[in-house]
């Protein structure tokens, strides 16, 4: 998570995931999203995303500086693919295969 406020404004940047095991099919589901809320004034930003969806899989990155009265507030970057390559990974490593989900209650049940 980044956060940030200034006194005339504030950022959030908030990665959310859900993995769901399923024993029988030795499946994990996964969703996964970036949550970002932001309110009152910035003294500048940068903000650069470049993304593709093939399937239900979000390949691509995220980059973002936003200026408060003091400088940089927030600067993050966030790369979808590289996040669901390392879960994938893991699950091949333990023999349980990824299934990407475009819903959150997909990956509840």
């Amino acid at each position: 998570m980044a956060s940030a406020n200034w006194g005339t404004g504030a950022k959030k940047v908030l990665f959310e995931a859900v993995l769901t095991v399923q024993e029988a099919d030795k499946t994990v589901r996964y969703w996964e999203a970036l949550k970002e809320s932001s309110s009152g004034l910035a003294f500048g930003s940068s903000s650069v995303e470049a993304y593709s969806t093939v399937g239900w899989k979000r390949s691509g990155a995220k980059k973002e500086t936003v200026l408060g009265p003091e400088g940089v507030a927030v600067d993050y970057a966030w790369d979808y693919a590289k996040t669901r390559e390392l879960v994938e990974q893991v699950c091949a490593r333990h023999g349980y295969k990824l299934k990407v989900v475009l819903l959150k209650s997909k990956a509840l049940r």
